[in-house]
């Protein structure tokens, strides 16, 4: 999906995108929170911004329904994001959103490796990275379903992750060299807010809890392992100590996020490029 902003997205498929899930499934909330990529090339500083917020106009996004503004009626943070650099910077920035329903970190290790998002990736220069709530979801209905042990169960997913992430972060290092990449945490991996609670019970939920740890510790060390910078959309909906209720964040079904959440998102990956 590219878009001039203002501007829209153009399809997915014509970038090879397969089509995807929804994690309104029945079967259960497919956490389509995935890796975020947001690109930027070039020679933009965002007011006070350093140089790692600088762009030449050109950002891509990878990701899943979140990334995408699934169940938002907004305008997805992504394209948010485009927005606040182009306000700071007085220059036109072009926005290609590759993020899809339903993506995982696998979906996405596979989608870099594609000519026409490599091209797109060469095209880029700063890389913001969100993937890998959706490969929680079988181990959570496991876990749900008193399958599966949670202690062994997401550990084992969250070590996929975190090197699905770590590979795909060093492909877009290797496609362009000296590419910013900023990798994003989750605030829920699954439902979360009133809608989790009530979908869940209280001791689903602290498995959803549990879940999203492990996610985001997996993400966090491939961060640290490739030099990404991270950002906690975790601290961004629910405070430091996780005790803020999202709801007001959160879409009806307590997945996605509304238009609210999207500007938090926003400004969290805003707030990044400023501080580095």
């Amino acid at each position: 999906m590219t878009s001039l902003i203002s501007g829209r997205d153009a399809s997915a498929r014509a970038l090879g995108q397969h089509p995807a899930r929804d994690r309104s499934w029945p079967a259960g909330p497919v956490r389509l929170v995935g890796v975020l990529v947001a690109l930027v090339l070039g020679g933009l500083a965002l007011g006070a911004a350093p140089a790692q917020a600088s762009t030449n106009g050109a950002m891509v996004t990878l990701g899943d329904s979140v990334a995408s503004g699934m169940h938002c009626a907004c305008t997805p943070f992504p394209q948010q994001y485009a927005a606040q650099v182009a306000r700071g910077t007085g220059r036109a920035v072009r926005m290609t959103n590759l993020a899809f329903p339903g993506a995982t970190s696998v979906d996405v290790l596979a989608q870099v490796a594609r000519t026409s998002v490599q091209s797109t990736v060469r095209a880029s220069g700063t890389a913001l990275v969100m993937i890998g709530a959706n490969d929680f979801e079988y181990a959570f209905q496991g876990v749900l379903a008193h399958q599966r042990r949670a202690y062994v169960a997401f550990p084992r997913v969250a070590a996929r992750v975190q090197a699905n992430v770590t590979q795909v972060v060093r492909t877009l290092q290797r496609l362009h060299p000296g590419i910013r990449v900023v990798v994003a945490d989750y605030w829920n991996v699954m439902r979360d807010g009133k809608v989790g609670l009530r979908s869940y019970g209280a001791w689903g939920e602290s498995k959803a809890v549990q879940a999203t740890t492990y996610a985001n510790q997996g993400l966090a060390h491939a961060a640290s392992a490739t030099g990404a910078t991270l950002v906690s959309t975790y601290t961004a909906f629910k405070g430091s100590r996780g005790t803020v209720d999202p709801t007001a964040l959160l879409a009806a079904d307590g997945d996605h996020p509304n238009a609210r959440g999207h500007a938090v998102i926003a400004a969290a990956f805003l707030r990044a490029a400023r501080t580095g």
